[in-house]
């Protein structure tokens, strides 16, 4: 068995970590220092997709518009997250693109469409600060999956790695009014343990490339199932890492089935519609969306590594 720091992994570059932690001098908007007590209100935008995901941008969210507010109080337990929409789909019908196809791989599989679905919120808390263990066969250099996977640990002959991840928990599914296309969503977390909508931890996002020896074969892959949650987000955590300035965070909407699936329970599926980024400029650079409103799939190509064109 091996382990490997995987940042310097053959023919693997250091951009993926890059892009995962970037190191920027922040501090937690309105934070009171002697409680944590903090509030920011973010203004939702439709270009904050990565790489094979589904980009959702029909005409009535690009004219409507959304915004979240989470606020935050130690001493009284809660984090609250509110959000507004003007605009959003009521039970849509979208599938993946013939180009660019399913982006599910066999450790992360993906429902080739949704129809009548309904939308999740997720509270990306930990922007890149958190990691997990992950591994790759070492014969054929398979991506085996993580450490969630295989409780017993390193499986024999695989190559081990600790990678750095996203930590993100998800909501109760919701809807807009078929009339109106508003939906006023509100949630409530415990300040120190924030669990998601089936009381788990969450789960741990990242890329990896589905070959060891492949640096080309990148793909996302995420815990299914629910982290634990003792290893639930803690949001003092989340503002530590913010005012050290190597992390931020992050409110997403995906599009999801109805009933959602056990193999994507606790993890979004690959069809995201508004998002905001605290301090997005620091952190995430957006791939420039097509003039005209429409929904598309981004291309399956990271950016990490040359374009294969």
């Amino acid at each position: 068995m091996k382990r490997n720091n995987f940042w310097t992994a053959p023919g693997l570059t250091t951009g993926i970590a890059a892009t995962l932690a970037l190191p920027l001098s922040l501090t937690a908007a309105d934070a009171d220092a002697a409680n944590r007590k903090g509030s920011v209100t973010l203004s939702m935008g439709l270009d904050n997709q990565i790489a094979s995901e589904l980009a959702i941008r029909e005409p009535s969210m690009c004219e409507g518009s959304a915004e979240t507010t989470v606020s935050w109080n130690r001493e009284g337990g809660w984090v609250k997250v509110k959000a507004k929409f003007d605009g959003l789909p009521y039970r849509p019908d979208f599938a993946f693109d013939d180009y660019n196809g399913n982006p599910g791989t066999p450790t992360d599989p993906m429902p080739d469409e949704v129809v009548d679905g309904v939308w999740q919120i997720w509270v990306i808390g930990k922007w890149g600060t958190a990691a997990f263990e992950v591994y790759w066969d070492e014969a054929t250099g398979t991506f085996l999956g993580n450490e969630y996977d295989y409780p017993e640990g390193q499986p024999e002959g695989s190559i081990a790695a600790v990678v750095p991840a996203f930590q993100l928990i998800c909501s109760p599914t919701f809807e807009s009014n078929p009339s109106s296309l508003h939906a006023h969503v509100n949630f409530q977390f415990d300040y120190h343990q924030l669990l998601d909508g089936e009381g788990t931890g969450g789960t741990f996002s990242t890329v990896v490339p589905m070959n060891f020896y492949d640096p080309s074969s990148l793909a996302l892959h995420a815990v299914v199932g629910g982290l634990p949650v003792e290893e639930a987000m803690d949001w003092d955590d989340v503002l530590d890492d913010i005012e050290a300035g190597v992390s931020t965070f992050a409110i997403y909407t995906s599009l999801e089935p109805n009933p959602k699936p056990s193999f994507i329970a606790n993890r979004d599926n690959a069809m995201i519609g508004w998002a905001a980024i605290y301090n997005k400029e620091q952190f995430f650079t957006p791939v420039d969306p097509p003039s005209e409103c429409g929904t598309y799939q981004l291309d399956s190509y990271y950016g990490f590594l040359p374009s294969p064109e």
